[in-house]
């Protein structure tokens, strides 16, 4: 393929679906920071229950990103290290959220500048999973603290993800 050809609807089609794909690990990595506050503040009540758990999730997720950032620093007191990586991955992300179609439209408008994008994405949506990963070890530490094996804590995540799946295979999706 000739990089400054026009590109055919497919390697477009190709770019938007990375883009997804960036945007979906950018969510996770969201929902990941408002379950560990949940976690973090659940513990911290005189009586943790699920009910407590359920609300403290609930007025986090109405919280921006930065936001749940400044909580959770406030909070817990992560590691440097992923303290700026999630410091990083708000900025990339607003980027990404905000402006990239808007910085990075005329790529699309030749074969190697879709190619760009993809592989920029691709790179992008790979960064969020990992951070994404580094919550989800960090919220399996808290539990294995707390008395709960590791195994038991991951049998536990797999029984919610079948839940959810088994309510959108049958198109209830809250």
């Amino acid at each position: 393929m000739e990089p400054d050809r026009d590109p055919d609807g497919e390697i477009v089609k190709e770019v938007y679906a990375r883009f997804g794909l960036a945007v979906y690990f950018a969510q996770c990595c969201e929902t990941s920071l408002i379950g560990l506050l949940a976690d973090i503040e659940t513990a911290s009540c005189a009586q943790p229950s699920q009910a407590k758990f359920d609300e403290f999730y609930l007025k986090n997720e109405k919280l921006t990103f930065g936001n749940l950032l400044r909580k959770f620093e406030k909070l817990f007191s992560p590691d440097g290290h992923l303290l700026a990586r999630l410091h990083a991955f708000k900025l990339e992300r607003d980027e990404l959220s905000h402006r990239f179609f808007r910085k990075h439209s005329l790529r699309l408008t030749t074969v190697g500048g879709c190619t760009e994008l993809i592989s920029m994405l691709e790179t992008v949506a790979a960064s969020y999973e990992s951070i994404d990963a580094d919550l989800a070890k960090l919220a399996a530490s808290r539990a294995t603290q707390r008395g709960m094996p590791e195994s038991e804590y991951l049998l536990k995540l797999a029984e919610i993800e079948r839940e959810l799946f088994d309510k959108a295979s049958h198109g209830q999706f809250d």
